[in-house]
């Protein structure tokens, strides 16, 4: 399947088979994994917040070259978080609302923090990581 002719939600179900297909079978063979690695490699970054998480995922798995700092230009440069619209429940009661717009006010940068996680993996590329600061570049 050529990734750039997917929808979106196709490119993702391509990515998590590509992970499941790992995880159940192991690494691809040395003949392989070149392949998957320009095969999606060019894809990062993507668009979509949720593409750039699962190829992430994936790229670090097979350890490709070059994907600590493409993912820490992700982390550096982060995307606008998505707020759940809860608008409706935080109205009902002020007793825990005031807490609840305070956190959607405020939003972790829980994706980042995802990234930098899956970046333990990394075994050929070093990892030395700037401080984080949960602050935008």
């Amino acid at each position: 399947m050529a990734p750039d002719k997917l929808e979106e939600g196709q490119f993702l179900g391509l990515l998590r088979a590509y992970a499941l297909t790992f995880i159940r079978l192991g690494a691809p063979d040395e003949t392989e994994k070149p392949k998957i690695i320009a095969q999606l490699s060019p894809h990062l970054p993507a668009k979509s917040a949720n593409l750039n998480t699962e190829l992430v995922r994936v790229l670090v798995y097979l350890d490709a070259p070059g994907i600590v700092a493409r993912t820490m230009a992700l982390i550096t440069n982060p995307s606008k978080p998505e707020v759940p619209d809860w608008g409706e429940l935080i109205a009902r009661n002020g007793g825990y609302g005031g807490g609840i717009r305070r956190m959607l006010d405020n939003p972790s940068p829980s994706r980042e923090i995802a990234s930098a996680f899956m970046l333990r993996n990394v075994r050929t590329e070093p990892r030395r990581l700037p401080p984080f600061t949960g602050e935008p570049g």
